[in-house]
């Protein structure tokens, strides 16, 4: 082989060397470029799962304060299913008792 052929190889060599530095620097601002995307998506992510959290607590309060009106309601129900009947049982017992002093004064 000549001088000018070793050269020549030589020479393509070191353009293939260089190419693959070039594309080895490009890759590599690739990866940054990458990888603080998935740090700005990683970030995202848990103000996600923060915001989820305290969407499933205000859920399980708004569930617990609905129950507990639900029971209310059936307290209050009850009671005044209980004065209806009180107030039931006394007006009976006035009309008892205004005929027994009708029937009294006959």
């Amino acid at each position: 082989m000549t001088k000018q052929k070793q050269d020549e190889i030589n020479q393509k060599i070191l353009e293939i060397n260089q190419k693959i530095a070039e594309g080895n620097q490009k890759v590599a601002e690739k990866q940054k470029e990458v990888d603080a995307k998935q740090r700005e998506f990683d970030a995202k992510q848990n103000e996600l799962s923060a915001a989820n959290q305290q969407l499933n607590k205000i859920q399980a309060d708004y569930n617990d304060q609905t129950t507990k009106l639900s029971d209310a309601n059936k307290t209050i129900a009850d009671y005044d299913a209980r004065l209806r009947k009180a107030q039931d049982e006394v007006s009976d017992l006035k009309a008892k008792a205004d005929k027994a002093v009708a029937d009294a004064n006959q």
